[in-house]
C-alpha cells in the first residue's frame, strides 16, 4: 500500500523546519511513501482526501491562522475525522490547539482561539524564560529535557508550548513531558484521538536531525547522543503508517 504525506508550505512556515520535516518523513516512513508539499489552495480544493498524513511545521502560528481559517481548516478537520493524521510541531502544535497563550505581557503576546481545536485546551509558551525568544534567529533556542517511556531525551526547543491540563481530556494521551521546566512535568508531546484519525502535537522540534544544526549551537552533542532515541520516538508516533 502506498502512503502520501503532505507538509504544509505557506505563510508562516519556517524554512529550516520545513526542510527537516521533509528529510525526517522520508527517513522514517516506508519507502513506498510519497512526501510532498501542500499549499492553502490545494488544501481548500480537497487535495488532502488522498493523503495519510499532514505535517504542519514550526514557524509562526498567527499566519497559519489568518491563511487557513474557514474552509481550509474545515478540510483539515474532515481529513482527520476520516482517518488522517495531523502532525503539528511547535507553531503547528499551537495552531492545532483550542487556544494559543504565547508570551503574555510581552510585545509578542498572542492570546487567541484557533479553529482546528484538536487539543481542546490551551497551548502555552514560552517555557524557558532565561532565554529570550526571537522570531529572527535561534538566539532563544536551547536543549531541553523531556521524558519518554521512562528515559530522558534531549531535544531542540525554540519557543514551543506545553498543553495545559492535558490529562483532564479522555481522548488525549501525553507521550512526553518536559522535566526541566518550571514547574516540571508539563505535557510536551500529546496524541489525540479524533474520529477515525489522530492529531499529534509537539511543543519541541523532534523533526530536527542534530547533525544538521549549526556547529556553534550550544550542547549540540547532547542532541547527537540522543538521536537514536529521538528517531525511536518519531517512529512510535508514526506507527500507524509504518
Amino acid at each position: 500500500m502506498e502512503f502520501l504525506a503532505y507538509i504544509y508550505k505557506g505563510k508562516g512556515v519556517g524554512t529550516f523546519s520545513f526542510k527537516e520535516s521533509f528529510k525526517t518523513l522520508l527517513s522514517i516512513l516506508p519507502q513506498n511513501t510519497q512526501v510532498k508539499s501542500i499549499t492553502k489552495e490545494e488544501i481548500e480544493n480537497g487535495r488532502l482526501s488522498k493523503a495519510s498524513l499532514l505535517l504542519m511545521p514550526g514557524g509562526l502560528d498567527v499566519p497559519y491562522d489568518r491563511e487557513l481559517r474557514g474552509k481550509p481548516c474545515e478540510q483539515i478537520q474532515s481529513f482527520v475525522n476520516n482517518g488522517g493524521i495531523y502532525f503539528g510541531i511547535c507553531a503547528g502544535a499551537y495552531f492545532g490547539s483550542k487556544r494559543v497563550v504565547f508570551q503574555t505581557g510581552s510585545e509578542m503576546e498572542v492570546i487567541e482561539e484557533r479553529s482546528l481545536r484538536f487539543f481542546p485546551g490551551d497551548a502555552i509558551g514560552c517555557l524557558y524564560k532565561e532565554k529570550k525568544f526571537s522570531y529572527q534567529n535561534d538566539s532563544g533556542a536551547s536543549v531541553c529535557q523531556i521524558s519518554y517511556k521512562g528515559k530522558i531525551l534531549h531535544v531542540y526547543y525554540n519557543g514551543g508550548c506545553y498543553f495545559k491540563d492535558a490529562s483532564k481530556y479522555p481522548n488525549v494521551k501525553t507521550v512526553g513531558y518536559y522535566i526541566d521546566s518550571n514547574p516540571p512535568i508539563l505535557p510536551a508531546i500529546i496524541s489525540i484521538n479524533i474520529g477515525s484519525g489522530r492529531a499529534i502535537l509537539s511543543g519541541v522540534h523532534i523533526e530536527y536531525e542534530p547533525i544538521r544544526l549549526p556547529s556553534a549551537f550550544a550542547n549540540k552533542e547532547k542532541l547527537i547522543k540522543d538521536n537514536a532515541h529521538r528517531e525511536k520516538l518519531l517512529k512510535d508516533l508514526m506507527s500507524d503508517l509504518i
